[in-house]
C-alpha cells in the first residue's frame, strides 16, 4: 500500500549522505564504478531483483569506502524490501536489522521490518516496529495507515479506528485514510459511519470503479440493497477491464444471494 513511499522517504532522509557519497565516489572512481541510484530503484520496482542485488552489493562497497554509513544502511534497507517482496522474511528481517544498526533513526526501516515480522507471524515484534516507526515520524499519515491495517488484520478494530482518525486528520485528501476508517467501522458493525467514509473515497477518486464496489458492499450491509445495485451499475458504466466486469457481476450475485434476491 505505502511501501514505495516508505522507500523513497528513506532515501529522502539520507539524501544528504547519499549526495555526499556520490560526490566523494566521483572523485575516486570512474566508468563502471559509478552508482546509479535511480536505476537500482527502477530495477527493484520492475522486479529485476538479481540485477538490483548486484548493484546494491557494488553500491555498498563504494559507500563503505566513502565512509557514508547512512548510505550503507540504505542498501540494506533496499535488500530488506526485496526480501519482503520475495517472501523471504527471515532474510528481510536480518537485512533490516543491519540497516537499523547502521541508521537507527530511519522510520521506514522499522516499518518494513514490521511488515516482514507480520508476514512471518511475529505479531508482537511487528506491532512494536510499527509503533517505533510512528514515534520517529509522527506527522506522516502513512505510519498510522500501516499500523491501522496491521491492527485491523490482527482483529483489533478499535485500535485501527483510532489510527484511522489520526490518518484522516493528517491527510484529509488521501483516500487510503478514509478506506482504513471505513474498514474499521465495518469491522465494528458501524455501517452508517463507514458509509460516510466510503462516500468520501468515491468523491476523492472520480472515474474509478473499484471504490463503487466497496460502497455497494457497505450499502448492502447497511440494508440499502437498491443503493448497492445502483453503485454496481455505476461501476459497470465506467467501462472497467474484463476482470473488473467479472468482479462487479460476482459481487452483484453475492449481494443478491445474501439478501435472498
Amino acid at each position: 500500500m505505502t511501501l514505495g513511499l516508505n522507500r523513497w522517504f528513506a532515501l529522502g532522509v539520507t539524501i544528504v549522505g547519499a549526495v555526499l557519497a556520490i560526490i566523494v565516489v566521483a572523485l575516486f572512481f570512474r566508468g563502471d564504478d559509478t552508482i546509479d541510484i535511480d536505476q537500482i530503484i527502477a530495477d527493484i520496482d520492475a522486479g529485476n531483483y538479481e540485477q538490483a542485488f548486484r548493484e546494491l552489493d557494488r553500491a555498498e562497497e563504494i559507500f563503505q569506502l566513502a565512509g557514508i554509513t547512512t548510505s550503507v544502511a540504505w542498501t540494506y534497507g533496499e535488500r530488506g524490501y526485496i526480501y519482503l517482496q520475495q517472501g523471504r522474511h527471515g532474510d528481510g528481517i536480518d537485512a533490516l536489522d543491519r540497516a537499523i544498526e547502521l541508521d537507527p533513526n530511519q522510520p521506514s526501516f522499522y516499518n518494513n521490518r514490521a511488515l516482514n515480522f507480520q508476514r512471518a507471524g511475529r505479531m508482537e515484534d511487528s506491532e512494536a516496529d510499527f509503533s517505533l516507526a510512528l514515534q520517529l515520524d509522527p506527522m506522516n499519515f502513512n505510519r498510522y495507515v500501516e499500523r491501522g491495517f496491521f491492527y485491523l488484520n490482527s482483529g483489533k478494530p478499535e485500535q485501527a479506528l483510532l489510527d484511522s482518525h489520526n490518518a484522516v486528520n493528517l491527510a484529509p485528501n488521501e483516500p487510503i485514510a478514509y478506506t482504513l476508517r471505513s474498514d474499521a467501522n465495518i469491522a465494528l458493525g458501524k455501517y452508517e459511519q463507514a458509509l460516510f467514509d466510503v462516500d468520501k473515497v468515491v468523491e476523492l477518486t472520480p472515474g474509478q470503479w473499484a471504490p463503487l464496489i466497496t460502497r455497494a458492499i457497505t450499502k448492502n450491509s447497511a440494508g440499502d440493497v437498491p443503493g448497492a445495485m445502483a453503485d454496481l451499475d455505476a461501476a459497470l458504466a465506467l467501462d472497467p477491464p474484463p476482470h473488473g466486469e467479472q468482479l462487479i457481476e460476482d459481487t452483484r450475485e453475492a449481494l443478491l444471494q445474501s439478501t435472498g434476491g
